[in-house]
């Protein structure tokens, strides 16, 4: 049976939802001008950013994330001394463009080149992971299944983290939201072919479970896959049900 579109387009529409609820936060904190004002590395965007790349697991997965990010957050910094040695020199010194220059083309030779390079060789490994994950579905119906059952097995995950992201948010901790909301995405895109078997079902016991060892009630599951159908417009597949 094919996976219908609109069903695709939900899963997506999740994924997008989840992406969207961190643009918020940046409303929310201490907004400041990491050009003219601060360094990049002292603004409550570093700690947003190093929070949600952690709940993501990002440096686990990737192994040029950490250069990347780490770089990348150089070059930004070098912006703000760059602004500092431009506004803080007497624009009357007869080398002050040579300074200048040389500011500019030692942050490209450095920094620069350095996030250019790791961020490529990053997004490769996204591209390529993407791919071998990809293949190891059998088709449309076996990806939304493992989507379905992968749900049923991150769900103790994602409804601590979804309780997270309310209680961070009335205590304004934005840190710890991004880090939860980081988590839950993860939780969410990352996951493995079901026809592999990512549940194992003993009839004659009272539970499942899944790839990583955890143990879940089939009471608890019926309900949850049951919740699962009506809010994905009635289709499951129902083999591998409990």
């Amino acid at each position: 049976m094919e996976v219908p579109q609109r069903n695709r387009h939900r899963l997506w529409s999740l994924i997008m939802v989840a992406a969207c609820l961190l643009s918020t936060v940046s409303g929310a904190i201490n907004q400041v001008d990491i050009v003219t004002e601060v360094k990049f590395t002292n603004t409550d965007y570093y700690l947003l950013m190093a929070a949600f790349k952690d709940g993501m697991k990002l440096e686990q997965k990737y192994s040029e994330f950490k250069n990347c990010f780490n770089y990348g957050s150089q070059m930004l910094d070098d912006f703000f001394v760059l602004n500092v040695n431009r506004t803080e020199t007497d624009v009357s010194l007869e080398n002050y463009w040579e300074g200048q220059t040389l500011n500019v083309t030692q942050i490209v030779s450095t920094s620069y080149k350095d996030t250019l390079n790791y961020c490529f060789l990053f997004l490769k490994q996204v591209q390529r992971k993407s791919v071998i994950d990809n293949n190891k579905f059998v088709d449309d119906e076996d990806r939304f299944t493992s989507f379905l059952f992968n749900l049923l097995g991150n769900s103790l995950s994602i409804r601590q983290n979804s309780e997270n992201l309310v209680l961070y948010s009335e205590s304004e901790d934005w840190i710890l939201y991004s880090k939860s909301l980081g988590t839950i995405i993860q939780d969410l895109v990352y996951f493995n072919s079901e026809a592999s078997g990512a549940l194992e079902i003993d009839n004659d016991s009272p539970y499942l479970i899944n790839s990583d060892g955890v143990l879940l009630r089939k009471d608890e599951a019926r309900e949850i896959i049951g919740q699962l159908h009506k809010a994905f417009g009635g289709y499951l597949p129902e083999r591998r049900q409990p």
